[in-house]
């Protein structure tokens, strides 16, 4: 037996699958005929056109622009029968009956969408037995028929869909076990088939999951299906899967208009958020940091080590939002829009960004404990002159100067000219090779290779968090240990969090958030440049 397995029209080419014939088992299929107008391929509408072709070929075409599959015994005489066909729009399950009319063979839909061919039972012995199934799908508030509902049978691929007036309609087996019923925003809804299942009223709740979600904004939480302005959210499942030390860089990629750019790439380095673009040309287009509710800054100006050398000398800027362990934070809310961030007033112009540390959780005593290790590399590192290349390049350069300078007129001609030394030469400084060029000791330093390095991290993480009706408490620990890729680059971070609230009566609540960190940070002008004249060894 052979398997034919069709994908999208787009991307026509057929795999071809070797089987057994003993892997269609009894009560894998449906057939064509009963099951037509159940089965959403055989209602496809298609055109075909052959004359006095081979009935494979023209199962294989069906099943093409069905997007079925085809199974059949390739020893099958009746594959070899020759059939002419023309059809302009016509339901697939008509053509299939009708290419095998006058045969003994019928054809059926297996249970993995492939077309099969299978022998018709003689009349007198045809056990049909089939259950009707139909009704209307309304909201169980409103009462409002829901049009488009997906109405199947569970495991199968027999289904319909509702009309713009919520009814259906479906034809399925008597074997037939479970109805699902799948709507969007609303919980999936499974009943059991038995006898009579006609004029049915199925009533599908809402999902108020979907939209009891809470999130926070600038004066508290609210659910998301009530917030106006344009709030988005990552939660402690995704930040706790993160390898990050800084919970800034856990945003890069994941929300809609938060541009998280990394100038340096070096470990513990601040990264530069912009939200929906830059709003200043002078200003600082930064967001504001909330931290449990306490609005933050993160001015690198304030770090006067830094702005006391030269621009392409200054190491990274440090971050001081670093001292937080991403796995402390529950959740992360950034407010984009001036409606969202309207309550922080000039301060969030530029976005805010809302940062809610883990508590404790009444009646659930949990301890978790996690770890990571991991290594970085240079990748696409630039391919470099060598010494002896540099020299050449050199060489070429003031060659180039002094000749085209006598070329003008300007220099006049010296018959001691020499290409690889001075002699001959004006003192002038574009036309001077330099002496260490000229007189090269040999050495070549590979400065990116001295430079750069593979690099080694590891965090550890404890936590225990509880409570009762009245108190709760989180406690936490954390080790971060990270070299960079730039040797002498390195980020260090030893943090302690606990976060302990105590209900006195029911208006008054007393809380205490401790973050306490100890950061070791070795910064290193990673934009800064590497010369020497000549090419030398580093001391």
């Amino acid at each position: 037996m052979f398997l034919l397995q069709f994908g999208n029209p787009s991307n026509v080419k057929a795999q071809l699958i070797a089987s057994s014939s003993n892997s269609i088992q009894a009560n894998s299929y449906y057939t064509v005929q009963i099951y037509k107008n159940s089965i959403p391929e055989l209602q496809s509408l298609i055109s075909i056109d052959k004359d006095d072709e081979l009935l494979k070929v023209v199962l294989k075409e069906i099943a093409q622009k069905t997007k079925l599959g085809i199974a059949y015994n390739s020893d099958l005489d009746v594959l070899n029968k020759k059939v002419s066909v023309k059809f302009d729009k016509t339901k697939a399950s008509d053509i299939l009956e009708y290419v095998l009319l006058g045969t003994e063979y019928e054809a059926a839909i297996s249970n993995t969408r492939e077309i099969l061919l299978i022998k018709r039972q003689p009349v007198e012995d045809k056990k049909i037995v089939e259950i009707d199934i139909s009704g209307v799908v309304k909201d169980a508030e409103t009462g409002e028929t829901l049009p488009a509902v997906s109405v199947f049978i569970k495991g199968t691929s027999i289904g319909t869909t509702s009309n713009s007036e919520g009814e259906f309609e479906l034809t399925v087996p008597d074997n037939s076990e479970i109805l699902a019923f799948r709507y969007v925003g609303n919980k999936e809804l499974e009943i059991p088939i038995t006898g009579n299942m006609r004029n049915l009223e199925v009533e599908m709740e809402p999902d108020v999951l979907i939209f009891e979600d809470v999130v926070v904004v600038g004066y508290g939480t609210q659910q998301r299906a009530e917030v106006t302005g344009s709030v988005s959210s990552i939660r402690t499942e995704v930040l706790e899967n993160i390898p990050v030390s800084s919970f800034e860089n856990a945003l890069q990629g994941r929300l809609a208009g938060v541009n998280v750019v990394e100038p340096t790439g070096e470990p513990g380095a601040s990264p530069e958020i912009t939200i929906r673009g830059g709003g200043s040309i002078t200003a600082s287009n930064g967001p504001l940091y909330v931290i449990d509710g306490v609005p933050l800054s993160r001015n690198s100006d304030l770090q006067v080590d830094i702005q006391s050398q030269r621009g392409s000398f200054q190491a990274p800027k440090s971050n001081a939002f670093s001292s937080l362990n991403p796995n402390d934070i529950e959740s992360i809310d950034v407010l984009k829009d001036a409606a969202s961030a309207a309550i922080y007033g000039s301060r969030g112009a530029g976005g805010v960004i809302l940062v809610t540390t883990k508590k404790g959780t009444p009646g659930i005593n949990r301890v978790t404990v996690s770890m990571y290790g991991g290594a970085s590399s240079v990748v696409n590192k630039p391919d470099m002159m060598n010494a002896e290349e540099l020299i050449a390049y050199t060489k070429d350069a003031r060659n180039n100067n002094y000749l085209q300078e006598i070329d003008r007129g300007n220099q006049p001609a010296n018959p001691l000219y020499d290409p690889n030394t001075n002699a001959g030469r004006p003192n002038v400084g574009n036309f001077l090779i330099p002496e260490q060029y000229v007189n090269w000791n040999g050495t070549d330093t590979d400065w990116l290779d001295v430079v750069l390095s593979s690099s080694a991290q590891q965090n550890y993480h404890v936590s225990a968090s509880g409570g009762t009706d009245k108190a709760t408490y989180f406690l936490s620990a954390g080790y971060l240990d990270q070299d960079g890729i730039i040797d002498g680059s390195s980020f260090t971070r030893y943090n302690f969090r606990a976060n302990v609230s105590y209900e006195i009566t029911d208006k008054i609540k007393v809380g205490s958030v401790t973050n306490a960190a100890l950061s070791n940070h070795d910064r290193l002008p990673a934009n800064a440049p590497y010369y020497q004249q000549p090419p030398e060894i580093i001391y």
